[in-house]
């Protein structure tokens, strides 16, 4: 199985991966240059990504 991680801003495919299984899916975030354009620095995952704490 693909997965596709697509711009949310620009809709460009910004990195692939695979993995076992058929098929393909598609993981929503931001490339590396909408990324720097807002502001967020260089961490591809920081606005995308979620942490939860107990």
């Amino acid at each position: 199985m693909k997965v596709y991680y697509v711009c949310e801003c620009c809709d460009k495919v910004y990195a692939e991966l695979e993995i076992e299984g058929e098929g393909y899916t598609q993981v929503s975030g931001l490339c590396a240059e909408c990324l720097e354009e807002i502001g967020g620095g260089s961490d591809l995952f920081s606005i995308s990504s979620q942490w939860f704490y107990n």
